[in-house]
């Protein structure tokens, strides 16, 4: 059986599975702790559910789940489009751009990601070797 996104975020953000609670400030005088819920690997298709799906539409489903902040990567195919996805969540604050790259390109790969990086300001990267069609331990 398929779980819904929506069904899985929710269960995560209670039970803190396949989330990451990072520590986002101390406060001096009392030591108190604020945690931010992160989403570390989410997408952002067109179409979700049927329906136009957007940024906000992310944003939207993630905060009723109790996520703050979510690691947004582009969806994987052979040259995933890192530039549209930069586009995709310009301004969008709670959405972390994450670059993915096919090391089979070779040096397009390298240069993929540096752009990813220097251009779009992205803050991660992901590899898929399955897809790729390479060995993840491969020199």
């Amino acid at each position: 059986m398929m779980v819904n996104r929506r069904d899985f975020l929710k269960t995560g953000a209670i039970t803190g599975s396949g989330m990451w609670n990072p520590v986002i400030s101390l406060a001096a005088e009392n030591r108190a702790v604020r945690h931010t819920r992160i989403d570390f690997q989410a997408f952002l298709p067109s179409i979700f559910d049927g329906k136009s799906f957007h940024s906000a539409s992310l944003i939207a489903l993630e905060k009723e789940a109790g996520v703050g902040k979510c690691m947004v990567f582009p969806e994987t195919t052979f040259r995933p489009d890192n530039q549209g996805l930069a586009k995709r969540i310009k301004s969008h604050t709670p959405l972390i751009g994450c670059s993915s790259v096919n090391p089979t390109l070779g040096d397009e790969s390298a240069k993929e990601l540096e752009r990813s990086i220097n251009d779009f300001g992205f803050k991660g990267v992901r590899l898929s070797p399955t897809v790729h069609s390479y060995a993840i331990d491969d020199k």
